[in-house]
């Protein structure tokens, strides 16, 4: 399908490139900016309000049950938890062995432990990804050996952890026990040349939906690795640079690091439901 006006809606504008996006619990979206923003949206009266600022560039934002958010922040090269009241503290920094470069995106299983990708540097294939354990310091789960980790989605009840690849075109998928991977990672999906895969989300059947920041699309791909380009824009306008994305029922919601809008369109789908710990 071609994105037009017809089936796009602007759920939010006047944003500061949007790379994360996450739905709280109360209704309400999250997105970060590339100066340091926490944005929390009212989806009824779609306008923005910045409730913290960090001072870096804001990547994936994740959220627990009390409306925190966990953002990934390149320019601090840490994990930051921002309370709604504006408070910023450091939830997680690498160690002296393994500095953060690039913390990406992060998500949370059921008993609280927080997973977020390290990408690395862009050229090289030095990515990695850890672990944070409540009330403990961060853990890398493997060495900087994976080119570009970006976006990830858990699956709890089937026990793996998906990872985007964004310079190997590929999405892989680890075997996952506590907060331990088991083995070698198995390559779920490996994308054309000249795309560039970015975040990543399941839906109930296990299909995952995929936001490409070249081209400007939204696929999804079956559990066989079965590409369908769910929604498309040659110029760029509507999706522009979509990289994370979420869903609800029925209705698919991503960001645009190219713009300053909060997007979103109505299809079939059944979102797979995400942790929100309580600490």
């Amino acid at each position: 399908m071609q994105a037009t006006l017809d089936n796009i809606q602007f759920v939010c504008e006047d944003l500061d490139h949007p790379e994360g996006i996450a739905c709280g619990i109360s209704g309400d979206i999250y997105t970060g900016g590339e100066a340091g923003q926490i944005y929390r949206i009212d989806v009824a009266k779609k306008i923005p309000q910045c409730i913290a600022q960090t001072s870096g560039f804001i990547l994936g934002v994740t959220l627990d049950a009390q409306d925190r958010v966990y953002a990934c922040d390149v320019g601090r090269r840490e994990i930051l938890r921002c309370l709604p009241d504006g408070q910023v503290t450091v939830y997680a920094q690498g160690t002296t062995e393994q500095p953060l470069i690039n913390p990406n995106f992060s998500v949370f299983d059921a008993e609280g432990r927080l997973f977020f990708s390290d990408s690395g540097d862009y050229w090289q294939k030095n990515g990695s990804l850890w672990v944070v354990e409540p009330n403990a310091p961060a853990k890398a789960l493997n060495l900087q050996q994976l080119p570009f980790a970006n976006g990830l989605c858990l699956d709890s009840e089937e026990g793996h952890l998906y990872v985007v690849l964004s310079t190997a075109q590929q999405i892989i998928r680890y075997r996952l026990e506590g907060n331990k991977l088991i083995g070698q990672p198995n390559i779920i999906a490996t994308l054309p040349k000249g795309v560039v895969p970015d975040g990543i989300a399941l839906d109930s059947s296990r299909n995952i939906w995929l936001g490409c920041y070249k081209p400007d699309e939204i696929w999804k791909i079956s559990p066989n690795g079965v590409i369908d380009r769910i929604m498309q824009d040659p110029t760029g306008e509507l999706l522009n640079r979509p990289t994370n994305l979420t869903l609800r029922k029925n209705q698919v919601l991503f960001a645009n690091l190219g713009g300053w809008h909060i997007g979103s369109f109505e299809t079939e789908v059944e979102p797979l439901p995400l942790h929100y710990p309580h600490f």
